[in-house]
């Protein structure tokens, strides 16, 4: 039993990732990451930890958008599709497989006319 529970950890840990858990990060390293992104340590002493990790990742998302290339990246989240966007995608990838469906049938309806 002990030998799946450390299977699932490893699984877990190739998951999350060290480098990119936020949650793992001590007050003093959250406290480094933001000073590095030019906050004054007066601004970053009032942020309690759960505020600290949303102010760095809200940051390195921005940067990431911006294409700043920095290795904060790692803690970037990808932008969400609003739900008209991903209505979008989906019509159009349905009326992509409406298309191909069309041609392949009247192909052969043609192939058994021919015969």
């Amino acid at each position: 039993q002990s030998n799946s529970d450390g299977a699932l950890n490893a699984q877990i840990k190739k998951i999350t990732g060290t480098q990119n858990d936020l949650r793992k990060l001590t007050m003093k390293q959250m406290a480094s990451l933001l000073r590095s992104y030019g906050m004054k340590d007066k601004q970053i002493g009032v942020l309690k930890r759960w505020d600290r990790v949303h102010v760095i990742r809200d940051l390195s998302t921005k940067a990431a958008s911006d294409g700043m290339g920095d290795e904060m990246e790692r803690f970037a989240r990808g932008e969400k599709l609003r739900l008209s966007d991903q209505r979008q995608n989906y019509k159009e990838r349905i009326q992509e497989i409406w298309r191909r469906q069309i041609v392949a049938l009247t192909a052969d309806a043609g192939n058994e006319v021919a015969a």
